[in-house]
């Protein structure tokens, strides 16, 4: 690994430049090349299909095509795990799975790097996920205690390996660290760099699984991620959960025993120590080594994935990768082993016998060539020595030959610059004459144009004044013209108002109807008069609503010409025309 990085983040153009560089890639590269050949790679694995997607990479159903056994293999990008450093712990997740002899945390069979990302080939497991399970089945609390139990032994495991998960929930996101509804207060208050935690967090994270399989639901679900955090971080009012509550005496501070002894594990049918020979609620049923029926479907995502630049200068990107491969102890072949026969075997042996025979005459051979070498190679750094000596004089001489070339190359250049001078000052005398005739005449042309702009000010100012005047006698004739025109109207109007009293005077009520008619034109004349002080525009829309008022008032007295009541009905007939007005 440390070879194979050094050899990837050396290998650009601008770092070849340096030809100690260039000198350790021309040697090492290919070796490295055929190296990368020979150790496991994505190639030697078949996929199947996608079976899960993270916030670093994705999860593989692969077929190894040696062994032809089936994996799930984890893609992570190294781009994502060195931008996100504080969050990608992807070494404690190597770790875990290949050291743990836990039957309740996942085994790790090999793992394996190229440029651009890390790979885990780890165990597949075909039953899927809780989150898979919850939806295809209501869960009740037996379940919920079966599955409480299983999740309680695994995080047991990685407490005694020295690790906190922090992410314990149905599902994985891509969050700083954990999932937000399931992380502890004490786990959000450290990341601003404010208090500690330790295992405790976990088994609030179970809390909070307990209480999702339970009820359908997080107890903390908000819209948004600072809606849970507060929620979390108010948990007091948010589920009024008793005293204790605290981190400090909080269930499980105290180790996993006290988990166990908790009522809510209490059952006839298991216990922590019999729950792994006890069948699980619900068993899938598998047509194939890669049924992959109990996980959901996931598209493949096909844009372009984010990588490492081309650097200017070293950077180290494939250092902090390096020792992740991983191999365990025969797994993966185990079943390309089974087919070689015992015959073939001993006949391995046989050569293998016959040819360390023949290194052993090599290696005697080889050890006399050695020593002579060494001598020729003593004899060579004597010469070397010398002849760098020698050169080493030779230069000194040639620097010393350059430094009074040089020096007398200076006095030259010294000579004809002074000879330069003398001729170029006579020549710039009568070039400042030339300018200053020049400049004498542009400073007259330009106190010419500012004479003229300061003319052309002046009638622009009184332009704007005639301008101004103009538009202001128009909007007194457009005024005068909008009285003219409501004067008009409003003798109409008088009159239509002088022929209906003179018709309806004999009854009091439709008097005083009216009236009230009357009233309400002349407040419109009114709010019409008040109008005409507003924008030009204004006073056209209250002439138009005036007009539509005035005929409005036209149609009623045309209906109530038409519908005269006889004498002896004029009161009523008078409060039946009111109403609608």
């Amino acid at each position: 690994d440390s070879m194979n990085a050094l050899v990837l983040d050396l290998d650009y153009p601008a770092l070849r430049k340096n030809k100690n560089i260039d000198a350790f890639l021309n040697r090492y590269e290919k070796a490295m090349v055929k190296m990368r050949d020979l150790q496991l790679k994505l190639e030697d694995f078949d996929r199947v299909k996608m079976i899960g997607r993270g916030a670093y990479g994705e999860v593989q159903l692969v077929r190894h095509k040696a062994s032809q056994k089936v994996y799930a293999m984890k893609q992570l990008s190294k781009f994502e795990m060195l931008k996100r450093s504080d969050s990608a712990f992807f070494w404690e997740e190597r770790d875990i799975m290949a050291f743990s002899n836990s039957p309740w945390v996942v085994q790790l069979c090999c793992a394996f790097q190229d440029d651009r990302h890390l790979y885990m080939v780890m165990e597949y497991m075909p039953g899927g996920d809780l989150v898979t399970l919850t939806m295809n089945y209501d869960m009740p609390e037996k379940w919920a205690r079966f599955y409480t139990a299983e999740v309680v032994l695994a995080l047991d495991a990685i407490h005694s390996m020295g690790f906190i998960h922090r992410d314990t929930g149905m599902v994985h996101c891509d969050t700083a660290v954990g999932t937000p509804d399931y992380i502890a207060p004490e786990v959000l208050k450290s990341q601003g760099g404010d208090g500690y935690y330790g295992r405790e967090c976990d088994w609030w994270s179970v809390g909070v699984f307990i209480f999702e399989m339970l009820v359908g639901d997080t107890p903390f679900y908000a819209e948004s991620l600072v809606g849970t955090y507060g929620k979390i971080m108010d948990h007091k009012n948010n589920l009024h959960f008793p005293d204790d509550v605290q981190m400090e005496v909080r269930l499980g501070r105290n180790g996993v025993e006290e988990i166990k002894r908790h009522p809510f594990f209490t059952n006839d049918q298991w216990t922590f120590d019999t729950i792994r020979e006890t069948v699980a609620p619900v068993v899938p049923e598998l047509s194939s080594d890669i049924d992959t029926s109990n996980f959901e479907e996931i598209e493949d995502e096909k844009g372009d994935v984010e990588t490492f630049p081309t650097p200017r200068a070293f950077v180290g990107n494939q250092l902090p990768f390096v020792g992740f491969t991983y191999f365990k102890d025969d797994q993966l072949m185990s079943g390309v082993n089974k087919v070689i026969s015992v015959k073939e075997s001993e006949d391995c042996l046989d050569r293998c016998e016959e040819k360390q025979d023949s290194i052993k005459g090599e290696m005697s051979s080889r050890q006399r060539v050695e020593s002579s070498l060494r001598q020729l190679e003593r004899e060579r750094a004597l010469l070397q020595y010398q002849s760098a000596e020698n050169l080493r004089k030779v230069e000194l001489e040639a620097d010393r030959k350059r430094s009074l070339e040089n020096d007398l190359n200076s006095l030259r250049d010294q000579l004809e610059e002074l000879k330069r001078r003398n001729q170029t000052s006579q020549m710039s005398n009568e070039k400042n004459i030339h300018l200053q005739r020049q400049l004498d005449e542009a400073t007259a042309v330009l106190a010419e144009e500012q004479e003229a702009a300061g003319r052309l000010r002046r009638s622009q100012v009184e332009a704007q004044k005639h301008s101004q005047a103009l538009e202001l006698s128009l909007r007194e004739l457009e005024k005068s013209n909008q009285e003219i025109d409501l004067t008009f109207k409003l003798k109409s109007l008088q009159q239509s108002f002088d022929i209906e009293e003179a018709e309806h005077k004999a009854t009091k009520t439709r008097l005083a109807d009216k009236n009230q008619i009357y009233k309400s034109i002349e407040e419109a004349k009114s709010e019409a008069l008040k109008g005409m002080e507003r924008t030009l525009q204004e006073e056209r829309s209250s002439k138009l609503q005036l007009e539509s008022r005035l005929l409005h008032l036209e149609k009623e007295h045309s209906m109530l010409d038409c519908e005269e009541p006889e004498p002896g009905h004029g009161a009523g007939g008078a409060e039946a025309q009111a109403e609608p007005e």
